[in-house]
């Protein structure tokens, strides 16, 4: 049995408005990745592009995990880098 995926092309534009949402996410309270990305599909925001942001922040350290670990997943705590 084979089983096919059809993968649509995707293409990442930055968006201020998206930027500030999961910068705004991240402030509010204790959130994983899985969690913004799912506030953010839900405010009609491509959770792929949601996605990319978060990762771009974490890049530039903007944003950091709360709880340190290896690797980064959808069930990783972040938060702003600038508290404790």
């Amino acid at each position: 049995m084979t089983i096919v995926y059809e993968v649509k092309a995707f293409k990442f534009e930055h968006d201020p408005e998206l930027e500030r949402l999961v910068r705004d996410l991240t402030r509010a309270g204790v959130l994983t990745v899985q969690e913004v990305i799912d506030a953010a599909y839900k405010a009609g925001y491509d959770g792929r592009a949601a996605a990319m942001e978060i990762g771009i922040l974490l890049m530039d350290k903007e944003l950091k995990p709360i709880i340190p670990t290896q690797r980064t997943s959808g069930t990783t705590v972040i938060g702003p880098a600038d508290i404790a």
